[in-house]
């Protein structure tokens, strides 16, 4: 009887260390897979541009991880653990943008909604003048190449309190405006300033940039801030005025 208990026992252990073995080994196993997605490209009036050859990289890997874009835009990354991931893309002329908190939890996440990417402006911002009225503001501003019917530009606009306004400070930024005359004019009431918070008293300073139909503007996803990628930067000086 002993005998008989004791080679059951012998045949118990190996299956017990057999069992933790796998336990062991399943806790070690690294579940990974593939992240696709595609880039639609354009010039920055909207022109259809070629989709290959922007890279795409996952933000924060070394060595650096990226791929590049083939004629149809589309790329591919595989063999990647499961986790959250921020993709930076860029190629020469365009202004770069990111994607951030994108969740990889499958064997194949498909980023469905594809990227539209505009090229950075080449529009000038050469003048920008302000005229008051009894109920509002009008803003005139000149384009560089000037701006026609035929010759379409597109500019942002951005408001600040207190100190000068820029694409990095600002209350308050227009959506992209599009410009087919020379000059643009641009209207707001005081009572519009009021709904953005704007209050009597108040020095409100205004810049405008050149920008593109796709501006590849984002949140940051490190600190959520606002980018504009696509803004020219050569513009004129900022203006201002007193809220009455």
């Amino acid at each position: 009887m002993k005998a008989h208990i004791r080679y059951i026992s012998y045949l118990i252990i190996p299956l017990l260390l057999f069992s933790c073995s796998n336990e062991k080994e399943e806790e070690n196993i690294i579940e990974t897979g593939s992240i696709t997605g595609t880039v639609k490209l354009f010039t920055s009036r909207g022109g259809f541009y070629p989709n290959e050859d922007m890279r795409v990289t996952i933000e924060g890997t070394d060595p650096v991880i990226s791929v590049l874009t083939d004629t149809n835009g589309s790329y591919r990354f595989d063999d990647l653990p499961h986790g959250r991931y921020d993709l930076r893309f860029e190629k020469e002329g365009f202004g770069t943008f990111k994607r951030g908190d994108i969740v990889h939890i499958n064997e194949e996440t498909n980023l469905e909604a594809f990227e539209t990417l505009g090229k950075k402006s080449t529009t000038e911002i050469s003048s920008l003048q302000l005229f008051e009225t009894d109920t509002g503001i009008t803003l005139s501003l000149n384009t560089s190449p000037p701006s026609h019917t035929t010759n379409i530009r597109y500019v942002r606009i951005f408001f600040n309190i207190g100190s000068e306004a820029s694409n990095q400070t600002f209350e308050y930024f227009t959506p992209v405006l599009q410009s087919e005359f020379t000059p643009f004019f641009r209207q707001y009431t005081y009572e519009e300033f009021e709904e953005l918070g704007f209050i009597s008293g108040a020095t409100i300073h205004i810049k405008a940039y050149g920008e593109s139909l796709l501006s590849n503007e984002y949140n940051d996803p490190n600190n959520g801030a606002f980018i504009f990628p696509n803004l020219n930067p050569n513009t004129t000086t900022g203006i201002s005025f007193v809220m009455p």
